[in-house]
């Protein structure tokens, strides 16, 4: 699956990317549950709202997210930073999604702590701003793993960024706006200037497109199957003020696509098996595709451990540091190489468990068109026996048993 994500005429904001996955099909009850818990984390959010509008954009229908907060005061970058991991951890069950909101809101405030030299705690938003950057990552990911767009491949067209100047609270600058041009600087995403006078990519739109890892549009060719429209504010003349959001699948029989990753290695000969645990949850929360670790034998036949990342192309750099910090090796092995990666599909399933009907994803993996694997979604598996109180082993037979597969369990 192929998420193309059109920027080319609106530029991008956190509002736009959830209006869009609304029209989609989003649930926007998610997007409620999420401002209740948003409401509850400081008295400054207490009278945060938002709603979701049907407006026409020069012509063209899309879903606005109009948000709104009645307080007054200011909230330091790392209090923004806990509570996004705190409410993403609370709301949001795939791992993956997780990480794409975090990573967007550490994007964001490393982009604003270079331009002034500062710490996330020396960063100030206004409650509005801090309440709306909650809302728009944690949101993008919750409304993602209820598309069950996780697995797909996340493309992009040049970002439009408008033009003319913009004024913030430390003065006025040229469009983009400097924390803009340091998300698209870092993550070498592609701009355009225009097609209006105004600023037209925020920090935070830009921010939640750079933890998708996106890659560049003109290198895929894609079948379009559904098309979500997400509105700007404002309702600009001739060019419709609309991000698009298209669901394909890729032109090429061969059912399945390749990508580039970074490959991060290393030893560890004097570091315990709780610290390497703890390490390889801190990876994986910060955006790591996959960890492995391997015992192996050190230095004079010393027990040792070789650690291996599989990272995207943008942000293997972070976790080198948090690898270097966390396990005191001094050294990486950094490889960029390229990975074949077969066909999936997500579906959601309805199985009867104790007199009780439980849905759960599925995942179908193809090759050149033929079914490789099928296989329930563990954190689904998880949540029903946690619900039902059955083992896991026994759920996982249920569930294979009414879709027809062997269990491999004993």
């Amino acid at each position: 699956m192929i998420v193309l994500i059109d920027a080319s005429n609106s530029g991008v904001s956190g509002d736009m990317l959830l209006g869009a996955l609304i029209d989609l099909g989003g649930d926007v009850k998610k997007l409620e549950h999420l401002r209740d818990e948003i409401r509850a984390l400081d008295p400054l959010y207490r009278d945060f709202s938002f709603e979701v509008e049907n407006v026409i954009r020069a012509g063209i229908r899309a879903r606005l997210i109009r948000v709104s907060e009645g307080g007054s005061g200011e909230v330091r970058g790392d209090q923004v930073i806990d509570n996004v991991r705190r409410v993403a951890l609370k709301l949001i069950s795939d791992k993956r999604a997780q990480s794409i909101a975090l990573n967007a809101v550490n994007t964001l405030l490393e982009a604003e702590c270079r331009i002034h030299g500062s710490t996330p705690r020396e960063i100030h938003f206004h409650e509005l701003s801090a309440a709306d950057t909650i809302f728009d990552v944690v949101g993008f990911g919750l409304l993602l793993e209820d598309l069950n767009l996780l697995d797909a491949r996340f493309v992009i067209t040049p970002i439009a960024v408008g033009g003319g100047q913009v004024t913030f609270s430390h003065g006025t600058f040229a469009v983009p706006a400097p924390a803009v041009m340091e998300i698209l600087t870092k993550f070498n995403m592609p701009f355009i200037y225009g097609p209006h006078e105004s600023e037209l990519a925020t920090p935070t739109g830009t921010a939640i497109l750079a933890a998708l890892s996106p890659v560049h549009v003109a290198d895929n060719i894609i079948v379009p199957e559904r098309i979500g429209y997400g509105a700007g504010e404002r309702d600009f003349p001739n060019v419709p003020n609309v991000l698009r959001l298209v669901i394909g699948k890729s032109a090429s029989d061969s059912h399945q696509t390749t990508d580039e990753v970074v490959v991060l290695e290393t030893n560890l000969d004097d570091v315990t098996g709780e610290v390497t645990g703890h390490l390889t949850e801190k990876l994986l929360a910060s955006g790591a595709k996959d960890v492995t670790v391997v015992p192996t034998l050190g230095k004079k036949g010393r027990p040792a451990f070789v650690l291996q990342v599989i990272s995207d192309i943008y942000n293997y750099e972070r976790l080198v540091v948090d690898l270097m910090r966390e396990s005191g090796t001094l050294g990486v092995r950094v490889q960029r190489v390229m990975r074949v990666i077969a066909e999936r599909t997500m579906e959601e399933v309805s199985v009867e468990i104790l007199g009780r009907r439980f849905t759960v994803r599925v995942k179908r993996s193809f090759v050149k068109g033929r079914l490789l694997n099928v296989k329930p979604e563990f954190e689904d598996l998880k949540r029903v026996s946690e619900e039902t109180g059955l083992p896991l082993r026994e759920v996982q037979r249920i569930v294979e048993r009414a879709l027809n597969l062997g269990s491999g369990t004993g």
